[in-house]
């Protein structure tokens, strides 16, 4: 069986929200990232009808397209036994063992698989060469939409995770135990993405494997941060919702309103 891409930002959304309904009614986390990810395919929809937020419409159709279609390719691979990239392969297999992670690892083992190796790599082939140059702006600005839903989830998610808030303010930052950072991640993906579009596509294989071999080791990192972190995860675990479908549909119905799109400076 033959993975078939998305067309559009609309085909992109409608899989997006299949793979989300087959995860709440097989109450799967593997439903979680693309509950929130599909916020974000929506929030540059609009920015792209809006007009004043992307300097190039089109353009950004094109990147947001390939990028989705990496994540839904993977999934794919891995829902009928084929091998995704290992930080992805990391990401599916920690759902597969729901009962020992975090809602926030599950969102942070999808984020380090989709911008720290496939948002690199489609910001490269939909600028190669010099012409990635003009897109930074729009990169960054897809960028800051995505971060700016995480923090909305980071601030709420005591909705379902009473004791995340307290291990925040009172025991250590979430990026020590994670080693994760957005702000690094975006900065790391443009930096990969200006290295990918400088040399020839035939050349991207090596690349490509050793990018993918670092994110695979720090998405199990992410999923098992050590011996205290492990124990901080089991702590906060214990109160944590074990309610999958209610988490999803948090994630994919609650927070688009709360999140403002930038608008282009003159």
């Amino acid at each position: 069986m033959e993975f078939t891409p998305a067309n559009n930002i609309e085909e992109v959304i409608q899989r997006l929200d299949a793979i989300i309904s087959k995860a709440i009614a097989e109450k799967d986390p593997i439903g979680i990232f693309p509950a929130l990810y599909v916020v974000v395919t929506e929030k540059v929809r609009e920015g792209i009808v809006a007009g004043n937020v992307f300097e190039d419409g089109p353009r950004m159709e094109k990147l947001d397209v390939i990028f989705a279609n990496r994540y839904l390719e993977a999934i794919f691979q891995y829902q009928n036994g084929q091998k995704p990239s290992g930080s992805w392969l990391a990401a599916f297999r920690a759902a597969e063992n729901g009962k020992n992670q975090l809602i926030l690892q599950y969102l942070l083992m999808g984020m380090n698989a989709h911008i720290n190796l496939d948002l690199g790599i489609a910001a490269a082939q939909t600028a190669p060469g010099d012409s990635i140059q003009a897109l930074q702006k729009d990169f960054m600005t897809i960028n800051g939409i995505l971060a700016s839903l995480v923090d909305v989830v980071k601030r709420d998610l005591e909705l379902f995770s009473p004791r995340f808030r307290l291990i925040l303010k009172h025991i250590t930052d979430e990026d020590a135990i994670l080693e994760f950072s957005m702000t690094k991640a975006r900065d790391a993906a443009w930096t990969f993405a200006t290295k990918l579009a400088a040399i020839p596509e035939a050349d991207w294989t090596k690349p490509i494997e050793l990018r993918d071999l670092e994110m695979r080791i720090l998405g199990n990192v992410i999923r098992r941060p050590g011996l205290i972190g492990s124990l901080i995860v089991w702590w906060v675990r214990m109160k944590e919702s074990k309610d999958i479908p209610a988490i999803i549909n948090e994630l994919r119905n609650n927070y688009g309103q709360q999140v403002s799109l930038p608008v282009l400076k003159a």
